[in-house]
Parts: C-alpha cells; structure tokens; sequence
C-alpha cells in the first residue's frame, strides 16, 4: 500500500531508500505508477463536472489542479485523481495506472453525444511531484511550473510533463528519490493513494478522507453518485475514516524518540508522522527498505479492539517498513493496538493534519 518502485518502474522489490537520500531536506520523484488521461473538445469540463466529486466548470490554467473523486452510481469511489486545465478546452486528469482503463471506460460509457475526444496520453506525459522541508534548494523548471499539492500544502508540488524532458531533469534542482518514499509519506499521513486504500466500488469518499482533502465541493450541482456523499455529510456522521496502522514497537520507538534538530527528508511532516518516519526498521547501512504493497487476506482484514468489538479493516500493509492503512472505527483511534484474526496487532494513528473535531468523540 505504499507504492511503486523507483524513479523508473523496475518492478523490483524491495525498494531502497539510502540513508543519504533519507538525508536530503528536499527531493522529487517521477510518479511511475501514475497515468495521465485527456479530454478534448468543447465538452471535455462539462463531461467531467458531471461525475466527478469537484467543481471543474470554472478551473483555469492558473488555478493549478483540483483533487477529486470518481463515483459510481451507489457512491462508491471508483478512484481518484487531479484535474488540470491547462486550455479550454482541455482536460488532464492524472491518475493511478492501474485504475486508468476503469476511469477510462467509465468516461466513455457517459459521453454519450458529448463533443469530446478521450485518451490515454501516459506514454506522453509523465506525473512528478517535489516535496520537503524549505531548504532554500532551487526547484527544477518542470516543477516550478506545476502546482501546489490541492489536498494538503505540505506535500509539496507537482506536475504533469512531457517525459521527453525527464532526462533533463535529472541535471537540474532537486535530487530524485524513488516514488515509494513520496508513496511512504502519503501513507504515514493517512491520505488515500490508489486501489490498494481505497478499493473500487467499496470506499466511500467522506470515510476515504476526500472532503478533509478538499477532494469534495458540496455546494455543487447534481453528479454521480452524489445523494450518499451529501446525505452523508448534511447528517454530520461518519464513523470511520482511513487511518495509518503501524507495528507497536514502531509507535513505541516513535513515542520514546528525541526531538530531531537536522533536517531531512521527513522534516516536512508534522512532528508526530515524522517521528514515526524516523522509526521506521532501517538496514545496518541505515537504508529504509520499502517492500512491496500488499493487500490483506480477506480472512485477516477484521480488526477488533482490546474488548473484541469490531474496530474496522485492515487495507494493506507493507511487511518491511511496518506501514499498513486500515478503514477504522475513530472511537477506536489510541494507544490500545487493534488485532487481527490471526493475533497480529497495529497501532491505529490518528493524521495530525486533521481537523480538533474529527475522532475527538468518535465521529466526525
């Protein structure tokens, strides 16, 4: 559940970060397991505007992207994404590869007589994203021109360009890192990254953490799947959100860690996520080695609390580094570890980010 492989998708596992890398204040990396799609044509903001979570209809070149969610007609999340409108008539959406095909065919099934072109131009563009603490490093020219980060500022910028310029790149600004640390990060914070967090057909996007990530514009029109998401969220209720699970002696480590005066490569995150980050089981070179994600059995997916009440399920977790992200009860949200069939126990962490009021009482 915490993402690709390096800059240039290997396929390889287990990723390594070096400690030298882990060292850098600030960083970026190609988004190899992203693919871009581009609608054409005087309806492509229309066709859009009508089934996704966001409002699109006014986005300009100069407004950056937007963050917003696909829904099918039950409410479900289909998957997720970044819009961009660099012309008029244009529109980028940058999306998981792996889920691209879907949100494709799902586009075509409702165009209808719509005038817009749709294709996958993955092959063309390429997704970065630069991230860390303000170093005073000069970021490259591509990322410069891309966008703040819509769902939180603290993950940085990004960007979509032509990959015919990535080699470019490699000479100029930040250092590149592979895209599972990004992925790490995005985990660590509880933000939604894929299939394997939020599963298509099954999530919901208030529970997926998409309206606490400016990912939902309620005082939109009608689009699909938006009577759930808005009787949702008008009834003010929702009981369970996505969270970061990590290993107990992780969170102990964390917890018992001084404060960290040097900077590095998780200077960027608040403090509690960062102190994890630092936690994290490290190689005798002091590598942080970042396994492949894994989805969870279905028969070890339940979580029970210390009283065996259900507290929620377990997503996905990465063996080596000790990260998994769990759908959780937020009254269950604490020190106390949750558990698994099998015994295996996590301790669920609620995202600082986050605003006081969500799992001060159990909703949000």
């Amino acid at each position: 559940c915490i993402g690709s492989g390096p800059e240039t998708m290997s396929g390889a596992w287990p990723v390594r970060v070096t400690s030298a890398l882990l060292r850098l204040p600030r960083w970026r990396t190609t988004l190899s397991e992203r693919g871009v799609l581009a609608l054409e044509g005087r309806d492509a903001k229309k066709l859009v505007h009508g089934l996704s979570t966001a409002h699109i209809l006014e986005l300009a070149p100069s407004d950056g992207a937007t963050y917003t969610g696909f829904l099918n007609a039950q409410g479900r999340i289909l998957c997720d994404g970044f819009l961009l409108a660099p012309e008029e008539e244009r529109v980028l959406i940058d999306v998981e590869a792996a889920t691209l095909p879907l949100l494709e065919q799902h586009l075509r099934r409702f165009k209808l007589r719509s005038k817009v072109n749709i294709a996958d131009r993955s092959a063309e563009l390429a997704v970065l994203s630069s991230a860390g603490s303000d170093s005073g490093v000069e970021e490259s020219s591509a990322v410069r021109a891309g966008f703040v980060d819509p769902r939180l500022a603290l993950l940085g910028r990004r960007a979509v360009v032509p990959r015919d310029q990535l080699s470019a790149l490699a000479a100029q600004g930040t250092e590149a890192v592979p895209s599972a640390l990004y992925n790490l990060t995005l985990a660590l914070l509880g933000v939604p990254n894929g299939h394997a967090h939020t599963p298509s057909g099954e999530s919901l996007p208030l529970e997926s953490n998409l309206d606490l990530l400016h990912g939902v514009a309620f005082d939109k029109g009608c689009y699909l799947g938006q009577e759930l998401t808005a009787r949702t969220h008008f009834r003010g209720v929702v009981r369970k959100r996505l969270v970061p699970v990590v290993r107990e002696d992780i969170a102990a480590r964390a917890r018992e860690s001084p404060t960290h005066e040097t900077a590095d490569a998780f200077s960027h995150l608040p403090d509690a996520e960062a102190r994890i980050a630092r936690a994290l089981p490290r190689s005798d070179e002091g590598d942080l080695l970042l396994g492949d994600p894994t989805l969870v059995d279905e028969a070890d997916a339940s979580l029970t609390d210390s009283s065996g009440k259900s507290a929620g399920k377990l997503r996905c977790f990465d063996e080596l580094s000790g990260v998994g992200m769990a759908l959780c009860r937020l009254d269950a949200l604490g020190a106390s570890p949750l558990r698994t069939e099998s015994g295996r126990s996590f301790i669920p962490v609620r995202p600082s980010w986050w605003p006081t009021e969500i799992g001060a009482s159990g909703n949000s």
